[in-house]
């Protein structure tokens, strides 16, 4: 199966929502929200195997995500207990 996720980051001063959409071709569509310190805008579709792969890796409250455009590689960081670890994950092409 094969799960794409699609992250939305609008950048407005009063929401801080970030939009998570996934999609399963055998499963079907769910979207969800998460609040977020967001400095800019975007969206970007990733495999959700890797994102859920750091996801359990980082063992940390918080986690910095950037990214530069819909094409460019997300940098995914901990800022508190292992400063040095950054993992890159490659966008889906959509």
């Amino acid at each position: 199966m094969n799960l794409v996720v699609e992250l939305q980051l609008p950048h407005q001063k009063q929401n801080s929502l970030l939009s998570i959409h996934s999609i399963a071709s055998e499963l079907g569509e769910n979207t969800s929200e998460a609040t977020a310190k967001i400095s800019a805008d975007g969206q970007v579709t990733l495999n959700s195997r890797y994102l859920t792969e750091v996801l359990n890796i980082i063992d940390a409250d918080e986690i910095v995500f950037s990214f530069n455009g819909k094409l460019s590689p997300c940098v995914i960081r901990e800022q508190v207990k292992n400063p040095d670890y950054t993992h890159i994950i490659m966008p889906l092409k959509s």
